[in-house]
């Protein structure tokens, strides 16, 4: 698998080091989901969004797929058709309800086996994992009630965005066991095969 999970996609050094990992904007075929966005009124419109703003920039040849208006089959032909697929950040139990709602959970992994490169910003990096409780927290998105729908299961690892220093004590008191990684903005994870990468001074927690 190859996996790019950003804390902020659009972070200069981010976004162009996603560009090197993917092989390049200029032509590449990405599969658009800003569906996270679509939770929360205040994120705005998603195709306001700086990050695809940024991309419709590139030479990249987007496709936008909302999972509230594609269908389980019209989301496989689209992604059998794409190179990268690029998951947008906003809240992460919306994003995950719909994802589980299109199957994804279960037909992504067959794409990315095939050659898909997966790149998830904020809450498309969370939701990798195999949990999501943690945008449940106080110090993260307070999603009441997001950690009763199961991650992915993409990686063995869990990922929190945005994370400032203030946050790590109560991070350290609601993290229970296994392995986070706190991306602060600029900071990313890359998972190419079984070789997990640290872009930036990443922190982790391990139990």
């Amino acid at each position: 698998m190859n996996l790019f999970l950003a804390s902020h996609a659009n972070a200069d050094n981010t976004f162009n080091d996603i560009e090197k990992f993917i092989g390049g904007y200029s032509k590449c075929k990405i599969l658009y989901i800003p569906t996270a966005m679509n939770g929360l009124l205040d994120y705005g419109p998603w195709d306001q969004s700086s990050t695809y703003k940024r991309l419709l920039e590139t030479k990249a040849l987007i496709n936008v797929a909302l999972l509230e208006e594609t269908s389980e089959e019209q989301m496989n032909e689209l992604i059998s058709s794409t190179q990268v697929i690029w998951i947008a950040g906003g809240m992460t139990g919306y994003l995950m309800y719909w994802m589980r709602r299109r199957n994804l959970h279960l037909n992504l992994r067959k794409f990315l086996k095939e050659g898909l490169f997966y790149v998830g910003s904020s809450a498309g990096s969370v939701i990798t994992g195999n949990d999501i409780s943690s945008v449940e927290w106080a110090c993260s998105d307070s999603e009441n009630g997001a950690g009763v729908i199961p991650g992915l299961s993409l990686v063995d690892f869990e990922v929190f965005p945005h994370y400032k220093e203030s946050q790590y004590n109560e991070i350290e008191e609601n993290f229970r066991s296994g392995k986070m990684y706190l991306l602060k903005d600029g900071d990313a994870i890359t998972v190419k095969g079984d070789k997990v990468s640290m872009i930036g001074e990443v922190e982790y927690i391990e139990r």
